[in-house]
Order: structure tokens, then C-alpha cells, then sequence
């Protein structure tokens, strides 16, 4: 009887620890040439603006610190060089059994910021446009966001940055929180150009 208990505490500790294990927020990027690959996202959120559309929001503000093993040689790098949000508005939800195969099947538009942290470099930039097939499911925090079939292009280039992408194609499934203010701050930081010395 003693091992059935202990097994099922085993199992009941193991489930515990995996669901509450923290989901780290990517999409799946298949640029024009080369490999796909996961451009991770620190923070996302949702908001509902003044007119019903749901906006949602990625952050991965480059500061992040990587975790370094002790004992190892550190090398300089400029890996958190670059901010990069992806802006996402749903202009309409869709009805359950919408096919996302179909070109009609496209409710939501997406922009890909991507800016320079390097100092003397903070007017650098690329910034992608496009659209996508993009379900929202409501939930207590904010919603669990799944996009498919979104397509981009290249906008706008200016500055030291160069275009990795050209017109790559995105997917992902995430959770977001909802945080009206924090979206309306970020956007504004976004589309404001820093003042030059």
C-alpha cells in the first residue's frame, strides 16, 4: 500500500512540476532562404482597443541576461543587441470551422519592429508588414493566441541593421496577457524616432 502511495505522490509531484513549468513565448520564422527557426518573445500581451479589434503584442527587449555557467571564460557580445515587438490586430474573429487554407481566410495584420539597442545606433531599424489567419480564445488572464498562414515583407530599412528574412512567413501558439497600458506605451516607443546627439 505504501509504494501505491508513493507512486502516486511521484506522479502527482511530476505532473505538478511540469504544468506549472513556465512556456516560453516563440513563433516559428521561415525566412525566403535557409532554415526555419524560433524567434523567442519574453513578454506577450492582449488589448481591446477603442473599436472591438484585438491587439496583441510580443516584446523581446534584448536586455535579457543569458544564464553563464561559472567557471567559464566571457566573451563580449552584441547578441542582445537588437529589440525586436510584433504588433498583431484582429479585425474580426473568425466562426468556428473557417477553413485557414483559403486566401479569404486573413483577419488580422501584422508588424514586425525590429530596433537597435547599440548606443549611436538607436535610429537603426527594419520593420516588416503583412497579414495572417490569427484565432483568439478568452481566458481568465488574457487569451491563448494562435497564428497561421501570416505572411511579411520587408517596409522599411534604415540605419546598420540588415534584412534576414525578406518575406518570410510565421506561425506560433502563445498565451498573452491582457494589459491595455503597457501595449499603448510600447507602441508609442516603438513609432517615435530617438532625438541624435
Amino acid at each position: 500500500m505504501t509504494f501505491y502511495r508513493s507512486l502516486i505522490a511521484l506522479a502527482l509531484c511530476t505532473f505538478l512540476f511540469i504544468g506549472c513549468a513556465k512556456k516560453t513565448t516563440a513563433l516559428k520564422v521561415y525566412p525566403t532562404e535557409g532554415l526555419p527557426f524560433a524567434q523567442k518573445f519574453t513578454r506577450a500581451y492582449l488589448s481591446q482597443n477603442e473599436i472591438g479589434d484585438y491587439e496583441v503584442l510580443l516584446v523581446s527587449e534584448g536586455t535579457e541576461t543569458p544564464k553563464k555557467k561559472q567557471g567559464k571564460i566571457l566573451y563580449p557580445t552584441n547578441a542582445a543587441s537588437i529589440r525586436q515587438v510584433v504588433h498583431i490586430r484582429i479585425l474580426w474573429k473568425p466562426l468556428p470551422g473557417t477553413r485557414t487554407d483559403q486566401p479569404t481566410a486573413t483577419n488580422a495584420t501584422i508588424n514586425w519592429y525590429v530596433r537597435s539597442n547599440m548606443p549611436g545606433e538607436e535610429n537603426s531599424k527594419i520593420d516588416y508588414a503583412g497579414a495572417g489567419y490569427v484565432a483568439l480564445y478568452p481566458n481568465k488572464k488574457g487569451a491563448h493566441v494562435v497564428i497561421r498562414n501570416a505572411n511579411l515583407a520587408l517596409r522599411e530599412q534604415a540605419g546598420e541593421l540588415s534584412d534576414p528574412f525578406q518575406k518570410p512567413s510565421i506561425v506560433g501558439t502563445f498565451d498573452a496577457v491582457r494589459n491595455d497600458g503597457i501595449i499603448r506605451d510600447i507602441l508609442a516607443t516603438v513609432n517615435t524616432p530617438v532625438a541624435m546627439r
